[in-house]
């Protein structure tokens, strides 16, 4: 093997053949993960010299390396003749002491549980992606929980921990489709993995809830692909972990790994359930939530197809590349930018891929909650609703405030608006192997929502794959500006553990929760709005776009512009009387300012209070107390300024938020 770069620490890596006549990676996706092609454990040393980790008998494939924090154990996935499951083992950086970590020991009777035919599916199972935890133990991905995905006969993965001695096994998700890739947040601690989100059941126009055919389907973006999660190491506080919620190619983060500077990394893929051969590409999220910028392969200037992204001490990204679309991965290093691009190795006819440095690392910040689920987790799920209404073991559901919306500017989509009538059904998973889907869907809960959103329940199913749906009073499905409000995948709770969340947006909040109930009641409420303008500007967004929660972009997409200076004016509307905490208004940025305006404030068609602003609106926003003052419509009036667009003098606003509650009647 070629290539040298002597500011690189040590690395392992595999070098593995490909799948004959396919462009399957191996050890992506459920397509590759399990596949066994043969390959071997590379080093390459710090001067740049490469050469096997062990004696080539030693296993017939590999892949997967992880390196301790200490530096001094390295685990990967291994099997040790072609037609063998693949299982976890433990060496010395110098492929010294080789020992299983994990072995084939399930006793579980699926015949007896499943049928004899669908059994069969669940015969062999897989144990890979090992990632090494800072208490020393190990968590990786496996198939050995009997639980069968939606769609390609797939059995799903899930997340299991093991001590260094292979003792102390314990799953700790509860994945419907599929859970891998494990790695670890230098920022928080937390556990980073991803998560095949698909839900098979569609929102409906009926009060059932569920589309029974393709006339009765609300129209949605549906999600069918692999996003980031994460995670305490007890699988407790499931959220999004980060990506561009605002697109699915923006949301998709296989392989995902968080860079010290909050620079979120994940791969995207030209097909998004990795069932099948398609390009991939690595793409990179400045801080965490943001807009996706392409690094490598697809989707980005350089390459064909990339994967196995990987950080570096300094900030950089060890990754695997094929350059011209032959299957043939070499080793990469980037900048976090994409600005410098080098080759590390050039083998022809193997495939280089998930380089890990073989180095001590920092621990990070440490975790306040526990390490373990209180009970092992159960070795087969449920498969009927009374079995799963009767498991004592439950978890909390506590979401502050359903109609929450995220800051300005987030990429967080905007939750449904707020009303008086809405409810709340909890929606469980169970397995039917031979069934089209391979599960049936029951009806485990029903909660009243609060007029201020709060949604409180003592007793949810736990180790179950769920799904939640907001309904109205008729139990018609209610829909944001982004679509119904089900659950686009599934999700889960630890035993005892709970959610504590806002919002409702694309089935895994990543808004910040508030410190109390009462601090969550207050949200903005504009999104929700009926707006009407005296005029538009022909060729922009509209009155919409003051309610978008946007403010930057192109101009024409993210504000109101008028189509006049004089006498112009915007208007939103609720259905019921709100009580109003504060307006912030947030100036156009481009040429258009207004320097002095009016805020009018309605009940019933009755003016309630005119509030003059007496100095120009800031792109930042400009704050209008309004000391709890109750009404249901409210009009900004520009009265001074404006700017030429197309030629034209006209007057505008970026956003109107409106901070206030649902009146308590």
């Amino acid at each position: 093997m070629g290539g040298s770069h002597s500011a690189l620490p040590r690395l392992v890596f595999v070098a593995r053949n490909g799948v004959p006549g396919s462009l399957i990676v191996p050890g992506v996706g459920p397509a590759g993960r399990a596949v066994v092609t043969g390959g071997r454990l590379v080093v390459r040393e710090v001067d740049g010299r490469m050469h096997a980790l062990m004696p080539a008998a030693a296993f017939y494939d590999v892949s997967d390396p992880a390196v301790s924090y200490d530096g001094r154990s390295l685990a990967f996935a291994g099997v040790v003749a072609r037609d063998s499951a693949w299982r976890i083992w433990v060496c010395d950086p110098d492929g010294g002491h080789v020992r299983a970590l994990t072995t084939s020991d399930r006793r579980l009777d699926l015949a007896a549980f499943y049928g004899v035919d669908a059994a069969k599916r669940f015969a062999r199972y897989d144990d890979f992606d090992p990632c090494w935890l800072p208490d020393g133990r190990v968590v990786f991905a496996s198939t050995r929980f009997p639980m069968p995905a939606q769609q390609g006969e797939q059995v799903a993965s899930n997340l299991w921990v093991v001590r260094a001695d292979g003792s102390g096994l314990r799953r700790i998700t509860a994945e419907h489709d599929g859970g891998e890739e494990p790695s670890i947040d230098p920022t928080n601690g937390r556990l980073l993995y991803t998560r095949w989100f698909f839900n098979r059941h569609r929102a409906g126009t009926t009060t059932s809830g569920f589309a029974s055919s393709f006339a009765e389907e609300m129209p949605a973006d549906t999600a069918n692909l692999w996003l980031a999660g994460s995670v305490e190491f007890d699988g407790d506080h499931l959220r999004l972990a980060g990506g561009d919620p605002r697109t699915r190619t923006g949301e998709m983060a296989y392989q995902p790994v968080m860079l010290a500077d909050t620079t979120f990394v994940g791969v995207a893929a030209e097909q998004g359930t990795l069932l099948r051969p398609g390009r991939l590409g690595i793409q990179v999220f400045p801080h965490t939530f943001g807009e996706a910028r392409p690094l490598a392969g697809w989707g980005a200037e350089r390459g064909w197809s990339a994967c196995a992204p990987a950080a570096l001490p300094d900030g950089r990204i060890v990754f695997s590349m094929d350059e011209s679309g032959t299957g043939d991965f070499d080793l990469y290093v980037a900048d976090r930018n994409g600005r410098t691009l080098t080759q590390l190795t050039d083998e022809r006819g193997l495939l280089e891929l998930d380089a890990a440095v073989v180095a001590p690392r920092p621990l990070p910040p440490a975790s306040p909650y526990g390490s373990s689920w209180p009970d092992p987790a159960d070795p087969l799920p449920h498969r009927t609703a009374a079995e799963i209404l009767a498991d004592e073991r439950t978890a909390r559901f506590d979401c502050l405030n359903v109609f929450a919306n995220g800051p300005i500017d987030s990429p967080i989509p905007s939750a449904i608006p707020i009303r008086r009538d809405a409810r709340i059904r909890f929606f469980a998973a169970v397995p039917r192997p031979g069934a089209q889907g391979g599960d049936s869907l029951v009806l485990v809960g029903e909660s009243p929502v609060s007029p201020q959103g709060r949604v409180a329940v003592d007793r949810t199913p736990s180790d179950v794959p769920v799904f939640e749906q907001l309904v109205d009073g008729a139990g018609h499905v209610l829909r944001s500006a982004h679509g119904p409000a089900q659950v686009p995948g599934y999700n889960f709770t630890r035993p005892g553990g709970g959610t504590k969340c806002v919002g409702c947006h694309t089935g895994h909040s990543a808004i910040a929760v508030p410190a109390s109930g009462a601090l969550a009641e207050y949200i903005n409420i504009s999104p929700g709005a009926h707006v009407f303008a005296s005029s538009e500007l022909a060729g922009t967004a509209g009155a919409a776009a003051a309610v978008d929660r946007r403010t930057r972009g192109v101009m024409e997409q993210v504000a109101w512009l008028a189509d006049s200076a004089l006498g112009q004016w915007i208007r939103l509307e609720w259905q019921s009387p709100v009580e109003g905490e504060s307006v912030k208004l947030y100036a156009v940025r481009g040429p258009v300012n207004v320097r002095r305006a009016e805020l009018v404030l309605l009940l019933g068609s009755r003016e309630v209070r005119r509030i003059a602003i007496d100095r120009p609106l800031s792109v930042d926003g400009t704050r209008v107390v309004l000391n709890k003052l109750r009404f249901d419509a409210l009009e900004f009036r520009p009265l001074a300024g404006g700017g030429k667009v197309r030629g034209r003098l006209v007057t505008g606003l970026a956003e109107i938020e409106t901070v206030a509650r649902l009146a308590w009647e």
